[in-house]
């Protein structure tokens, strides 16, 4: 069983990258409550770094900072308590920051992992985001 998760007691130390997670991700589906989220004109990317358990997402409002794991049962656990400031607000920004909202709740829920080709599927209880891999 292997576990990725950031907080290792030794400086520096760095695990042999793993090829299923390691690498940029694009949002192309998800679902919060059950319900399909519009993606409009919005763009997610997940760049996750599976040597250094970082994940650092771009949700087009902001830039977020934190860390993950995945465990080869299946499950698997997002951190993200750091990150830039919200960009959106006006008028024209509305749909975007939807969508920053939208994921922030999928993926602060999300406890499961599948891999199918160039998709990562990660869901929660009733979340689904349905990443490709760049």
């Amino acid at each position: 069983m292997a576990l990725l998760a950031a907080g290792c007691s030794r400086t520096g130390y760095l695990a042999d990258p793993d090829p299923r997670f390691d690498g940029v991700w694009t949002l192309s589906t998800l679902v919060v409550d059950g319900e399909p989220v519009d993606l409009g004109p919005g763009l997610v990317v997940l760049d996750i770094d599976t040597s250094t358990s970082a994940l650092r997402v771009e949700t087009g409002c902001r830039t977020l900072l934190g860390s993950f794991s995945f465990l080869d049962d299946g499950r698997a656990g997002f951190t993200l308590p750091g990150g830039t400031d919200s960009t959106c607000g006006g008028d024209g920004e509305a749909e975007v920051g939807r969508l920053d909202e939208a994921f922030l709740t999928a993926i602060s829920t999300a406890d499961g992992w599948d891999r199918s080709g160039i998709e990562l599927t990660l869901t929660g209880p009733d979340d689904q985001l349905v990443l490709r891999q760049s």
